[in-house]
């Protein structure tokens, strides 16, 4: 058959512009396209040649070249077992409820011989086991007439109460998955209105046939587009998006979007899993393309054709937008963003984060987070606030999860002044490691953010509190690097007064290495927080920590299970590229869990 099209598409292309040709279908699959929607089809014209498994070819008078469908008695068997997603609009639900329906034979056919008597068709019928209501899809431009035809019909049953109404919900579509091989996959359908309900989609009624080449929900009609793209990608494309919204382009932020334009075809093609970034925001300007935002331009756009923003504004706009499968990925060190956390969570979207203040907050802040991503079956992740892209929160958690009891952890956790103290162990004084620290960018701007022993606190805090340790920030004593008389002197002035610091460190330093180290140790008594501390202390040689050169991290896990020989975790320190490959890890298992 020569038509205007490249044979049949895996969906309408004015909702899904990415829909393909398929190379391959049933006279099945054929005909139940060809029912809910694809007009390149007809029932009537396949079946002499379905009777006489004659193969037809259906490709494109227009572009003679162009991929081409060919429907034979069998197709084969695709990977996702749906073959194309199928929309049929204009459509409007009859519904019929009473609690003197049930047990009472005879109500669904006398509903269809009065529609069939009108001339209705009846497009899908859903009917609930307890037989209290019992609705049919039809035409809109027959509701009226089936109104009219159906409360005549059972007018008795209207006055003895034993229906309570008829009704019609009118502008509803019916959107259908279709595939030969769908009664093969188990749990299908619930991955179907798993999908529809990610993206915010209510299902009003279902519907499959015996044969199990089709499954039907039917839907508001404005939710038409969205359905049959979420749908399209989870099934018939293979592959499920995520839509990423970052906030905080600077930094690590940029070496995300860097890391994401690499690896997002990478990603799509190998591993079935499309990561679209959908708007990004600075402390000053937001900017919003649910469309799409290249990586490779998306701060300039930001900086172009954002707009002025209150951070609270965000979790309206992101919770209004009806974006399926939506992740905020947090690059800030705003506290202002982190308070925001449990609304994104409780509007369904999902977090991935290294900024280390909402899980250092309060302890009921910890908890209420924790519990808002489990009541919301939404992913919050944060790998990347203790130990950079070295997975010590997750080894932490499996332990804990699997029975192990944690009862010691000891770590050098800070990369900006493990490179500080290596410095020093080969030769420069203080005030030289620091000011190559600084201009290396291994130290915020104004180092004394990282001397104050501060990160590495709530590091150490983040790791307990993993343990199931209730702690509060206050119980870990801190040993700032910073003497009290330049803790509020402007950075060119701490600068300036860093030699003199020199010969103080270069006599503690003649005792042996040192290493700031955070640790804690659960004491006796399992019900208290244990003893916390940051300070910088000898290293001896014996010590896992005497191995550690330039920026690396170590930690060091003592529990129940690992107590003669404590688990060691180590490797390169944070820095931008290495956060940013840690952000992408939670991101990829948050792609997982929100599939």
């Amino acid at each position: 058959i020569w038509t205007d099209v490249a044979g049949v598409l895996s969906a309408d292309p004015r909702l899904v512009p990415t829909a393909f040709t398929l190379p391959n279908l049933s006279y099945r699959e054929a005909s139940e396209m060809a029912y809910f929607g694809a007009s390149v089809l007809h029932p009537r014209t396949m079946r002499p040649m379905r009777d006489l498994a004659i193969p037809l070819q259906i490709a494109s008078s227009m572009s003679p070249d162009a991929p081409r469908t060919l429907v034979e008695s069998t197709s084969p068997e695709t990977e996702g077992h749906v073959k194309a997603v199928t929309s049929v609009s204009g459509v409007a639900l009859i519904m019929i409820e009473g609690t003197g329906m049930i047990g009472i034979p005879g109500v669904a056919g006398r509903l269809f011989s009065a529609l069939a008597d009108k001339s209705i068709n009846v497009l899908v019928i859903s009917q609930a086991s307890s037989e209290q209501s019992i609705c049919t899809g039809i035409r809109t431009d027959d509701v009226e007439r089936a109104l009219v035809v159906l409360r005549r019909t059972f007018e008795i049953e209207l006055m003895r109460r034993d229906i309570n109404r008829i009704y019609a919900i009118e502008n509803v579509t019916v959107v259908s998955v279709v595939g030969d091989y769908m009664r093969e996959q188990p749990g299908l359908a619930g991955r179907m209105f798993s999908t529809l309900g990610r993206a915010n989609i209510n299902v009003l009624a279902i519907a499959q046939g015996a044969a199990e080449t089709n499954i039907s929900a039917v839907i508001g009609a404005e939710d038409t587009k969205r359905a049959v793209r979420a749908l399209h990608e989870a099934f018939a494309r293979g592959y499920e998006r995520l839509h990423l919204f970052l906030i905080g382009p600077g930094g690590v932020g940029k070496k995300l979007l860097e890391l994401l334009e690499a690896q997002s075809e990478n990603l799509r093609e190998k591993h079935h899993i499309n990561l679209r970034l959908v708007g990004l925001a600075n402390s000053r300007s937001m900017y919003w393309d649910p469309s799409g935002v290249e990586y490779g331009r998306a701060t300039e756009l930001l900086a172009e054709k954002g707009n002025a923003y209150q951070p609270d504004e965000l979790v309206e706009l992101l919770g209004d937008s009806h974006v399926e499968r939506l992740l905020v990925i947090d690059a800030s060190a705003s506290e202002e963003i982190s308070d925001l956390y449990v609304e994104f969570l409780n509007k369904r979207i999902g977090i991935v984060t290294p900024n280390k203040k909402a899980n250092t907050g309060s302890l009921d802040y910890y908890h209420e987070l924790r519990d808002a991503s489990r009541r919301n079956d939404v992913p919050f992740l944060y790998e990347t606030t203790a130990g950079g892209a070295l997975p010590v929160i997750r080894t932490i958690n499996d332990l804990v999860r699997t029975g192990d009891t944690v009862n010691r952890i000891e770590g050098v956790l800070s990369g900006s002044l493990a490179f500080i103290f290596s410095k020093m162990r080969e030769g420069s004084s203080f005030s030289a490691a620091v000011t190559e620290a600084r201009q290396l960018g291994k130290t915020e701007p104004d180092p004394r953010e990282d001397l104050s022993g501060k990160d590495v606190a709530r590091k150490l805090l983040t790791l307990v509190r993993e343990a199931g340790v209730p702690i509060e920030q206050d119980a870990i004593t801190v040993h700032s690097l910073v003497p009290l008389d330049l803790a509020d002197v402007s950075i060119d002035e701490f600068m300036d007064a860093l030699p003199g610091l020199d010969d103080g460190w270069a006599e503690k330093m003649a005792r042996g290495p040192l290493q700031i180290v955070a640790s804690w140790d659960r004491e006796e008594g399992r019900g208290n927080p244990g003893r916390a501390e940051v300070r910088a202390i000898q290293i001896s040689e014996d010590s896992p920590f005497a191995t550690l050169t330039g920026s690396e991290n170590m930690i060091v896990i003592t529990s129940d299970r690992y107590q003669e020989w404590p688990m060691v975790i180590r490797g390169a320190g944070g820095g931008p590229a290495l956060t940013a490959s840690g952000i992408l890890s939670d991101i990829l298992i948050a792609a997982e869990r929100m599939r």
